[in-house]
């Protein structure tokens, strides 16, 4: 009986990190891939291996954007870190997508990207100016060396080191990084 029970211990834990990696390929594979304006952050860390910190423009709400998360927050009184939002995106002239609004409650259709509030800018208190929100896209990992070449690229183009990423979006917001140009 016990080794039944530690045999379906691991086929659960087996199933379930096999359902988390193969959802991301999924999104990968078949999300609507929408290019995201990025500049690199933190280009290396030895700790963690080849990868680039990114910071979007995205990444940060006004106050207009982010009116209705404001509004329907401060109804209730409160504005929480790691609060859920759905970053609603429209794509430029470029084809590049840009922060429209963000909302509390998922689009019925459209363009979107769930994300988490990060940070919560001031004016005054209680006036919340700008509101920073993670998307779970702001670390791309690369193979080994490529991240070297990726920031000596970018430092090549001096100050305007901006970089776009192709970010696959599933029905539900989820972005899973694809590429870059």
């Amino acid at each position: 009986m016990k080794s039944a029970f530690v045999i379906a211990a691991i086929v659960l834990q087996v199933a379930l990190l096999a359902f988390m990696a193969g959802e991301r390929e999924w999104i990968a594979r078949t999300g609507r891939v929408v290019y995201l304006q990025s500049a690199p952050v933190d280009p290396r860390d030895v700790m963690r291996g080849d990868y680039v910190a990114l910071g979007y423009d995205i990444s940060t709400a006004s106050r207009a954007q982010a009116a209705s998360v404001i509004a329907a927050t401060n109804a209730f009184g409160y504005l929480k870190r790691d609060m859920p939002v759905y970053a609603v995106l429209r794509t430029n002239e470029h084809g590049v997508a840009e922060l429209a609004s963000l909302e509390l409650t998922k689009p019925a259709s459209g363009l979107f990207i769930r994300g988490y509030i990060a940070w919560r800018w001031y004016d005054t208190y209680p006036s919340v100016s700008a509101l920073d929100v993670r998307y779970g896209i702001e670390a791309y990992y690369m193979e080994q060396g490529k991240a070297l070449e990726f920031e000596q690229a970018m430092r090549k183009r001096g100050r305007d080191n901006r970089v776009q990423m192709a970010v696959a979006l599933s029905p539900g917001g989820v972005g899973v990084i694809t590429g870059w140009r």
